[in-house]
């Protein structure tokens, strides 16, 4: 028996029947066949059913009426059980309605009890409501919603219906011919989703031009869900409009990029001393010093435990607070078995040539898994003086949502003993008076953490798997939702709302495809401009730098992409402000091919001239390099430091000049292998720019070159100028070939011609003279190639004219006498015979 509804009445016997969703009966008890056909409706083969479409208002009936069979006298109606705040009950007539929107994906089916009172007492009837499932229209979100050419615009496909492969959406962009919000539109952009790197990748992505300022931007999607016949069928569409026309690009904000370090290999991250010194790892086990002037040096430190693999090795560098008294560094790395990351406080010498492992590790027991992805690991303090330190997951399932556990987390620590700041938000369950290390947790992997300038604000930025990659503002306790299922199944939500609805929503997210950002950093100080305030993002895969905008609360306001820093040097990681305000950004490329950036701001004060390294001769005495300032007055005052800045001097105009000439066998500078380090400086009191350079002094091999002089005549010595720069140490050999155009008797063919230490050579080649009228010719030298020397390639040949001097002769003869009426005849001569037809005028009497 599948009883519907029962009558409650003194004179019944007690009844109890437990129903599921289903309807089925359990328990049982004997009644009587005349009891029965009292308490049960027509409706009594079951639980009765009750169907309504899913998204109707607040207010939509839910089928018929409940009512039960043959009532007596009026009825009154109520509802009750577990699902009853989903709906209400007209107490008049037993029609069930909503109180609010069904969602068929979210859930399919609601039990509730309807209790019907009239005169002889009360029944309850059971009631399985089936919610019906109906097409919905996906919807398209863009980030942000004002539109402004020069941004990046960052579209997201959301289907009621479920079922959507992102990487299976056709995107499409595009802007109105005109100023109408009603089109037509011209396509300018579309494309699927990429798992690869590179622009046509980010099919999601769009940034408007300076052409569509004005326009309307369009965005529609192909795309297929849950109720298409096939995956990629792509027969659903969706579509989204600009509320306002795109708004005109911000004024440009040019970057200017330099490289001071490179021939690197992964260099992991920055960091710099109060010195100006800047320390840098490698990921495979090397720490190098940079110092002010542009020196490198190794620092003899121990790796040999250092587990290398993938992601994961040497990795982030932070520089303790309080340096000039303890000379304490910090760095990340993971262990040799490659079971756990570990935070290793350091100590380094004056010089930086050594440094010592002090706590090893002051923070350990960061699990991951050998293969070397999800290590994290990036390192910052805090404006409260606590490190703080951002830890992955290790790729194994649970790390994140564990509180015990120090993987997926953000860290608090202080840095002396590595213990949790007191005021973090977990207790040590074994002592409960100490708090953990964990601050916040619900990470995947990540891999930047930046303060926020003039404000107690942490931002962490972290990889997702193929979709979502997240900036987040950091609070304490906060679950930021990553939780992979066993064994390690990323088909999950980044930030999991649905299993925990407190997590926290990350400010801006990458969408589909992922791009994997990595370390941040917020620009500072007016050089910057209008980005003065906002975040700057390195990426990997995508292989450009990103600045993005966020209000005083986080609120995401823009993104962009500078031109100078987008596809230009590969995979970027990491990007740390210096003390001169510059940016300083890692690449990411491996096998010797990466370097540091330096970048300034568009009003940044800087030097341009040489960058890195110049070749000098030995005892050259002309300048060495010329330094022209940047937004700085022209009146600068100019000075000179580092290890070699006593051998040279520095002029009011920026032009950099040795005191004497250097000597390859008397070095001058501080290591005797002439190589010379030297900062040069201008300051003009309200700004200052550094620029390094490196002066290597070799033996350079002499550039010859050869000039003539003037023109000569037949019979005169043509000269030439053969000259080595810069002079030899000895005297040299040189090679030459003569040529001559014309008759002029000079000696042709290869000589050679021998430069002195002085530098220079005089080459003389005789003329002969004679009678005859010639055009004028000339004589031709070229230096040949040999050892020891090269040949200049704008002065290798000369030429010297060679005039012809012969003066013609005329004369005239008469032929014999003529009779009138015939002809007179003369014959006019020249001597010597002209080399050309000559004109000679003569008169008639």
């Amino acid at each position: 028996m599948n009883p519907t509804w029962v009558r409650s009445a003194a004179t019944l016997m007690a009844l109890t029947f437990f129903f599921g969703l289903s309807g089925d009966q359990t328990g049982s008890s004997a009644v009587s066949a005349s009891t029965f056909s009292t308490f049960f409706s027509s409706e009594s083969s079951g639980t009765v059913e009750r169907q309504v479409a899913e998204n109707q208002p607040a207010g939509a009936a839910v089928g018929a009426p409940v009512t039960p069979a043959n009532p007596v006298g009026a009825v009154v109606y109520s509802l009750g059980g577990s699902d009853a705040a989903g709906f209400s009950i007209d107490s008049a007539t037993g029609q069930l309605r909503t109180t609010g929107p069904l969602d068929y994906e979210t859930r399919k089916r609601y039990a509730v009890t309807v209790t019907a009172t009239d005169d002889n007492g009360s029944t309850e009837i059971m009631v399985s409501i089936q919610v019906s499932d109906l097409e919905e229209p996906g919807v398209i979100t863009v980030i942000p919603t004002a539109v402004r050419a020069g941004q990046v615009i960052r579209g997201r496909l959301a289907d009621p219906d479920g079922g959507v492969i992102p990487k299976n959406v056709i995107w499409g962009w595009s802007v109105s011919a005109g100023g109408d919000r009603d089109g037509p539109y011209i396509k300018v952009a579309s494309g699927l989703p990429g798992p690869l790197g590179g622009p046509k990748a980010e099919a999601t992505a769009f940034t408007p031009s300076g052409d569509h300022a004005g326009k309307y931007l369009k965005v529609s999607v192909q795309y297929s869900d849950r109720r298409s016949a096939r995956e990629f069928s792509l027969d659903n569409t969706a579509e989204w409009i600009s509320d306002a026309p795109i708004a005109a690009a911000e004024a440009p904000l040019p970057l200017t990029v330099r490289t001071v370090v490179s021939g690197l290999t992964i260099p992991w991250d920055v960091a710099f001393t109060p010195d100006g010194t800047m320390l840098f790892t490698e990921r495979g086990g090397s720490l190098q010093a940079r110092f002010p002037d542009g020196r490198l040096q190794r620092v003899n430190a121990e790796f040999n435990r250092l587990h290398t693999s993938f992601a994961v090795g040497l990795m982030s560098l932070a520089v303790d607070p309080d340096f000039n008294d303890n000379r304490r560094f910090y760095t990340c790395e993971a262990q040799e078995y490659g079971t756990e990351v570990q935070v290793i406080s350091w100590t380094i010498d004056e010089t930086y040539s050594s440094a010592t492992r002090v706590d090893d590790p002051l923070i350990g027991g960061i699990d991951f898994r050998p293969n070397g992805w999800h290590g994290g690991c990036r390192l910052l303090f805090g404006p409260d003086g606590y490190l703080w330190v951002a830890t992955g997951d290790g790729q194994i399932a649970g790390t994140a949502q564990n509180v015990n556990s120090l993987a997926g987390k953000i860290l608090r620590v202080n840095a002396q003993t590595g213990v949790g700041a007191p005021d973090n938000p977990f207790s040590d369950s074994e002592n409960p008076s100490q708090k953990t290390p964990v601050y916040s947790y619900g990470h995947r992997n990540p891999q930047g953490l930046a303060l926020r300038p003039n404000t107690k604000q942490i931002w962490a930025v972290g990889h997702g798997p193929d979709h979502d990659d997240e900036i987040n503002l950091i609070v304490s306790g906060g679950n930021y939702g990553w939780d992979p299922a066993p064994p390690y199944n990323e088909k999950v939500p980044m930030t999991d709302l649905e299993a925990f609805p407190d997590a926290i929503v990350a400010k801006w997210r990458s969408g589909v495809p992922a791009i994997a950002p990595s370390g941040a950093v917020f620009l500072d100080g007016e050089n910057w401009g209008a980005w003065n305030g906002r975040l700057a993002v390195a990426v990997l895969k995508q292989k450009y730098l990103k600045v993005f905008e966020f209000a005083e609360d986080g609120t995401f306001i823009s993104e962009t992409t500078p031109p100078e820093l987008d596809q230009h040097y590969g995979r970027l990681r990491s990007p740390v402000l210096g003390p001169d305000g510059a940016l300083y950004i890692t690449t990411s490329n491996g096998s010797g091919n990466d370097r540091i950036l330096q970048v300034f701001g568009p009003a940044a004060p800087r030097l341009d001239g040489p960058e890195g390294a110049v070749s000098y001769h030995h005892l050259g005495t002309d300048p060495v390099a010329t330094f022209a300032p940047q937004n700085l007055d022209v009146s600068a005052t100019w000075t000179l430091s580092g290890q070699d800045a006593a051998v040279f001097e520095i002029s009011a105009t920026g032009v950099l000049s040795f005191r004497a000439s250097p000597r390859v066998d008397a070095p001058a500078d501080a290591d005797s292998d002439n190589i010379y380090h030297v900062l040069v400086t201008a300051s003009d009191g309200s700004g200052t720019a550094h620029l390094s350079l490196e002066v290597s002094v070799e033996r350079t091999m002499p550039d010859i070159s050869i000039v003539s002089g003037g023109g000569v005549n037949e019979g005169d010595d043509a000269t030439f100028t053969v000259t080595a720069s810069p002079p030899p140490t000895a005297d040299l050999e040189v090679g030459v070939t003569v040529a001559q155009s014309g008759d002029y008797g000079a000696t042709t063919g290869p000589r050679t011609v021998t430069i002195p230490p002085s530098g220079s050579y005089t080459l003389t080649v005789a003329t002969t003279d004679d009678t005859a009228d010639e055009a004028d010719g000339s004589v031709s030298v070229t230096v040949d190639a040999g050892s020891g020397y090269t040949v200049s390639t704008s002065a290798g040949t000369a030429t010297v004219v060679v005039s012809d001097d012969d003066v013609l002769e005329v004369s005239v003869t008469a032929g014999s006498g003529v009779v009138e009426g015939g002809d007179a005849v003369f014959v006019v001569s020249a001597s010597p015979v002209p080399s050309a037809p000559l004109l000679v005028s003569v008169t008639v009497a």
